[in-house]
This record gives structure tokens, sequence and C-alpha cells, in this order.
């Protein structure tokens, strides 16, 4: 079983809808001169921060490719911004799970290292 199906069974254990990527993502064709942006303009995958911490600056520019700003609804927006306040309480969740249970993994192993010698061993 692969990660992804692993992931699935955990999250979604009614299954997932199959969608095309392209039902639910388009391509950008518009391209951006490498003039226009700088480092602290271009944005890659390279300079992104984990977490959603931000970005770097840039170490390098690109033939870029220009990605337009989505224009949504309010009332999408304020979708969008509950989903990822459930997500974000969702994941803080797990991590608080995975604290604990590694909290109690490092326990039960040192308990299991650690145990006291029978009487009248040395």
């Amino acid at each position: 079983m692969s990660r992804i199906d692993e992931l699935i069974a955990e999250l979604c254990p009614e299954g997932v809808e199959f969608k095309e990527l392209r039902s639910v993502a388009a391509y950008s064709t518009t391209r951006v001169d490498a003039n226009e942006v700088d480092e602290t303009t271009f944005v890659g995958v390279d300079n992104l921060l984990p977490n959603m911490a931000g970005k770097t600056i840039a170490t390098y520019s690109a033939n870029t490719v220009r990605l337009p700003v989505p224009d949504l609804a309010i009332s999408q927006q304020r979708d969008l911004l509950e989903e990822l306040n459930r997500q974000t309480l969702a994941a803080d969740a797990k991590r608080t799970e995975a604290a604990a249970l590694r909290q109690s993994g490092w326990t039960t192993f040192e308990s299991a290292l650690f145990t006291p010698g029978e009487s009248g061993t040395t």
C-alpha cells in the first residue's frame, strides 16, 4: 500500500471522489519577462518556507509563469478561510496526538531499558 493509499484510508475511510486535474486547476500560459522580477518578487518552490511561514529572498530568478490572482466572491473567501481554519485545527490536534504518542513511546522505551535488576544481582 502506498503512502497516499494509507492517508486516504486514514483520513477518508469512505473514499475520495476522482477528479481529473484539469477539472480543478488550470495551467497558466501567461509569461513574465525575467527582467520584470528580482530576488524579492520572484517566488519559486525553492524559496518557500515550510508550514506556511512565508518565503525567503530568492537565490535565482527564471523566465517565470505568471499566475493570475483569482477573483473570489466574499462568500468563497469566507468558505476558504473557514476550511483553512478547520484544517489548521485538525492539524494541531494531530500534532498534539503525535506528541503524546511520542512521549508515551519514549516513556515505555525508557522503562524497558532502565528497569531495576532482580534482587541478588549486582
